[in-house]
């Protein structure tokens, strides 16, 4: 049982050396190529024929392939083969004299920072609430407005910015959000006195007695 268990292994060691030097042969194989402006498949008829190579590849794979120009000349048929699949949507496996062709997997979509809701109330000096209170994220398009009872809600794009309270008669205020949830914010009055100013269509003035 030993003895024989012995030639099984040894059986196997031979086996195995003998497809990696079939394996390392194919790899080591001199190829010429001289195509202009050819399709993948044409190539890969070209190497069929001329070296006994065979393609694995399913046909639909092929249709936003680039054309090939290449002239080599006793190239190792890996660097002749990486030359044909170079910025190529396409990639291959050699495994002896087949070569199986696969399609290049996606690039992972850039991950995106998960949507963050402020909300918040906005009043004035005396606690009363403000309505129609602009409140925009600073440097973007993104704002919302106050509702009546002086409440808002504004979906920002991460947890981080500046948020910009302006309101009419108001002094605008801006505010971090520094990932914070809720926000309430106290506008103050501007201080202008009006019975020393005249409002005219261009601008203001001082009234003169």
């Amino acid at each position: 049982m030993k003895r024989l268990l012995l030639r099984l292994k040894l059986l196997s060691a031979l086996l195995l050396l003998s497809l990696l030097q079939v394996s390392a042969r194919a790899f080591s194989q001199p190829v010429s190529l001289h195509v202009k402006n050819a399709s993948l498949q044409e190539v890969f008829k070209k190497l069929h024929d001329q070296y006994k190579l065979d393609f694995v590849y399913d046909v639909k794979m092929l249709g936003n392939a680039r054309r090939i120009s290449i002239s080599v000349d006793q190239q190792p048929l890996p660097a002749v083969l990486d030359k044909c699949f170079e910025q190529q949507p396409l990639t291959y496996e050699l495994f002896e004299n087949t070569v199986v062709v696969k399609a290049l997997a996606a690039p992972a979509a850039p991950r995106q920072s998960a949507a963050f809701t402020v909300n918040g109330k906005v009043s004035d000096s005396k606690g009363a609430a403000l309505i129609g209170v602009s409140i925009q994220l600073k440097g973007t398009m993104t704002a919302t407005m106050s509702a009546e009872d002086g409440s808002y809600s504004l979906k920002l794009p991460a947890d981080t910015g500046t948020l910009v309270f302006t309101f009419m008669g108001f002094i605008p205020q801006e505010v971090p959000v520094l990932k914070r949830k809720q926000i309430n914010v106290t506008l103050q009055d501007r201080s202008t006195d009006l019975n020393d100013v005249v409002i005219v269509g261009y601008g203001q003035q001082k009234k003169s007695v």
